[in-house]
């Protein structure tokens, strides 16, 4: 029995040896990795510094974009206005010129978008 019990304090002794060497193996890892200069620290540290960036830059953006919105807004507002012009001035011409052939409705009774409003695919319908 008392070689029972060395050989027993002997196997939990061994085990103990080999449980602090893997424990010092798993330690010099997670040091490394953490490091700032090389390892998944140096990661974080340039993606947290490329997030800070993009927030500034996601800020100016916004900001420039707010400043435009009413000049958008105007010019789209006055392109309107010149479209509708440009309809009855295309609808005088055909008035005017003879060798144009006649409209069977006014323009944007019958739902049609102007020509120059049309998609190619349209376009390409109507010519063939």
């Amino acid at each position: 029995m008392p070689y029972l019990s060395l050989l027993s304090d002997l196997i939990l002794v061994l085990a103990t040896i080999g449980v602090a060497i893997y424990a010092r193996g798993v330690g010099r890892r997670v040091r490394r990795l953490a490091d700032l200069d090389d390892g998944l620290g140096a990661a974080v540290k340039d993606l947290s510094d490329h997030v800070d960036k993009l927030t500034a830059l996601h800020g100016e953006i916004r900001s420039a974009v707010e400043a435009e919105a009413p000049r958008l807004t105007a010019l789209t507002s006055q392109a309107d206005e010149r479209i509708g012009r440009m309809e009855l001035l295309l609808a005088s011409l055909e008035d005017t010129d003879p060798s144009l052939p006649p409209r069977t409705s006014a323009p944007g009774e019958d739902g049609a978008l102007p020509r120059f409003q049309r998609s190619n695919r349209d376009l390409s319908e109507e010519l063939a």
